[in-house]
């Protein structure tokens, strides 16, 4: 009985170690076939395709950063200048100011000091 069993169960055994041998070998075979075209080497007329599309991916891609930078200047330039008129009109009535003052404290200081003096 235990040499039947045993035989039964070895035959088991052996049939499913083919099965998955076979699977594999089977997918061992395929991963081969999908990965040999890209071990093939690179013709000239390949490497000028890559270039050719490297080089109009490089230009598109300076144009376009040349134009963000010259934006940003513009608004760069609009701002500053809308911060420096910002800061002229109140410096122009403090220097008004200053002149009257001076215009109404000096002239009758001077004219005393003419009449007096």
């Amino acid at each position: 009985m235990w040499v039947t069993v045993s035989t039964v169960a070895g035959g088991d055994i052996r049939l499913a170690l083919e099965h998955f041998l076979k699977t594999i070998l089977v997918l061992l075979i395929l991963f081969c076939a999908i990965a040999l075209p890209a071990l093939g080497e690179l013709t000239d007329a390949d490497l000028d395709k890559i270039r050719l599309i490297v080089k109009e991916s490089e230009s598109s891609l300076k144009e376009h950063t040349k134009s963000e930078i010259e934006r940003s200047e513009t608004r760069m330039q609009s701002y500053v200048d809308a911060k420096i008129e910002s800061v002229k009109t109140p410096i122009a009535w403090l220097i008004g100011i200053l002149v009257a003052m001076i215009a109404v404290i000096g002239l009758p200081l001077a004219i005393l000091t003419i009449f007096l003096g």
